[in-house]
């Protein structure tokens, strides 16, 4: 007679990781947005062999996989490039999506202020494919239309001028769609800088909404747009966490 002891059952279990509001101690948002840092994270530890680190292609890969799949498979990707790569790049869509480094343009400061509260990108998306669905909006084709002009002017080297104005432009068509859809886009800059600056209305400054809500934004302007009191609430806003300079 035969006795066979049974294998003890795996050990399961389950972690959940909430980036509902990931940001570093100093202001500074992990990846645009949160979730496409931690599929990115994830990725890395899931891939990792003590023979050798993974190919950085094969984490991108499978990390945009993944966060597709968990956004209903609606995801360009745009998020897990912009976080795996950093820096400024042109993002190209589809598939297998691409990233192109390219230098922003001289003369040009970048702030990231951290925006009112975190927005959930997987409903954003959903309201965004809802509402396309239904009609080809004007704004969707001015919106690409910009889009794509802005790139020739960031990979050709045009005047911070017309980058500036193109930027602006792009911030205040991002709003409408947001609230096209419900669902704010629309800077809400500290008190203390002028309302003229997200209006479109300041020579040398411009501000946009990034990611799929107001919880990001980027603040470009050229030396001399702001005042010297805008100046000292950006340092103090770094200070408190709350803002972030990229250059």
């Amino acid at each position: 007679m035969l006795a066979v002891s049974a294998a003890p059952p795996p050990r399961t279990g389950r972690v959940t990781l909430d980036t509902t509001a990931l940001y570093a101690k100093d202001g500074q948002k992990w990846g645009l947005g949160s979730s496409a840092a931690a599929a990115l994270l994830l990725c890395r530890f899931l891939l990792d062999t003590p023979e050798s680190p993974p190919p950085r292609e094969d984490i991108i890969a499978a990390a945009l996989h993944t966060h597709r799949h968990f956004q209903n498979g609606l995801g360009s990707g745009y998020d897990i490039y912009t976080s795996a790569h950093g820096g400024a790049g042109l993002f190209t869509g589809g598939e297998t999506p691409s990233w192109q480094p390219i230098s922003p343009p001289s003369g040009i400061q970048c702030y990231l202020l951290r925006g009112p509260a975190p927005v959930s990108s997987a409903r954003a998306v959903q309201r965004y494919t809802q509402w396309t669905g239904r009609a080809r909006s004007s704004l969707l084709t001015e919106m690409d239309e910009r889009v794509l002009h802005l790139s020739t002017l960031l990979t050709s080297g045009a005047p911070s001028a017309e980058v500036l104005s193109e930027f602006a432009a792009l911030g205040t068509l991002g709003a409408l769609i947001g609230d096209a859809i419900g669902v704010p886009a629309r800077p809400l800059l500290p008190e203390g800088l002028g309302s003229d600056i997200p209006a479109g209305r300041r020579p040398g400054a411009a501000v946009k909404c990034l990611g799929a809500g107001d919880e990001l934004a980027l603040l470009l302007y050229q030396n001399g747009a702001l005042t010297s009191g805008e100046l000292a609430l950006l340092d103090n806003l770094v200070k408190e966490g709350r803002a972030k300079r990229e250059n």
